[in-house]
């Protein structure tokens, strides 16, 4: 395992350290990756679309706790009806906004997004170098080159932060040719190996492979090597490699992860999960959440401001814990309710 300066949860509490809070907007998706599972981001949520009048209402009340970055996810975030509302009244007094995408609307719905403040950075989820390898990761047809066309006006209209690969074994023979297609458009890549997750479109085992060989060869090709910095603190630590121009992050799940130890972490089943603490999700139900894949992290509280100080103060005393000696499939499924189920809408 790669050695990693994580910040110990003393000086996140000492300086005010504060994560991400991610807002999934709705359960609903072009694609069913190969991947994922029956929930997205959403997997312990009943309900299945953000009201834009409630996620305001978290929004103010994370600013007013001092959280300064925020991530728009999904399913799909274009399908949500009211995303440019939400888009531009989160980003407003915000210092970064993430919005997640797998960028197969982008041609579509050009109003959604165009014009976004320069705070807005979206992130494409891009799943192969070539069409047949992008179609059987995303298990769609017809989305390759649409998804190439919304990344190209992303990049032209600067606000492209970078590409997301989720690397298994139908794609990981592309990886580079992934990289080579970020250079030709002047983005960044973030890669990361399959993490389990309930209800999986998929077994763990029939599409994870193991990046061992990809880390060496990224350490071997860089020119650069540094810390991500926000998984300093939160989440999965990781390395940014800089390869011929591109800022290469890579995270596995043989890296161990942050963990509430005091708290949720030390009572779940899953524990040591795939992923550990790294975002706060606040799902469409006005709940507060650590993680996606437990009904024990929950927040306690039911105001909205409370509930999100709650998840904070969880956060800033999580602390590093490495991987299990085996990293291995989680069952998770037998042990959780079926919440909502993502519905998989074909748009042309």
């Amino acid at each position: 395992m790669t050695d990693f300066n994580v910040i110990e949860p003393s000086i996140k509490i000492g300086e005010a350290i504060t994560p991400y809070v991610t807002f999934p907007l709705i359960n609903s998706c072009t694609q069913k990756c190969v991947y994922c599972g029956d929930g997205a981001e959403m997997t312990l949520c009943d309900t299945r679309m953000f009201r834009t009048e409630d996620l305001l209402e978290w929004h103010a009340a994370a600013r007013s706790l001092g959280v300064q970055k925020f991530r728009i996810t999904g399913g799909e975030t274009l399908l949500h009806r009211d995303f440019r509302r939400i888009m531009l009244a989160v980003a407003e007094d915000a210092k970064e906004v993430l919005i997640n995408t797998n960028g197969t609307l982008l041609t579509r719905f050009p109003k959604k997004w165009q014009g976004s403040p320069g705070n807005c950075h979206y992130v494409v989820n891009y799943h192969g170098a070539t069409e047949a390898v992008y179609d059987r990761v995303s298990g769609t047809t017809g989305y390759f080159d649409k998804a190439r066309e919304g990344i190209e006006l992303l990049a032209e209209a600067g606000l492209l932060h970078r590409l997301n690969t989720v690397a298994n074994k139908y794609n990981i023979d592309e990886i580079w040719g992934i990289i080579d297609y970020c250079r030709e458009v002047g983005t960044d890549l973030k890669i990361q190996d399959v993490v389990s997750v309930p209800w999986a479109f998929n077994e763990w085992n029939d599409v994870h492979v193991s990046t061992v060989e990809l880390e060496k060869e990224l350490e071997r090709r860089s020119t650069r090597v540094r810390d991500h910095q926000y998984a300093r603190s939160f989440g999965t630590p990781t390395k940014i490699y800089t390869i011929g121009g591109v800022n290469v992050t890579l995270k596995s799940v043989r890296n161990g992860s942050q963990y509430d130890m005091e708290g949720i972490c030390s009572r779940c089943p899953f524990f040591p999960c795939h992923e550990g603490v790294y975002d706060v999700f606040i799902f469409a139900d006005n709940t507060a959440w650590a993680c996606n894949w437990t009904t024990i992290a929950r927040a306690e509280s039911t105001d909205k401001r409370d509930q999100l100080a709650e998840m904070i103060a969880l956060f800033r005393r999580s602390s590093y814990r490495s991987a299990a000696d085996r990293v291995h499939q989680m069952h998770m499924a037998e042990q959780l309710p079926a919440a909502s189920k993502l519905r998989i809408i074909e748009v042309r």
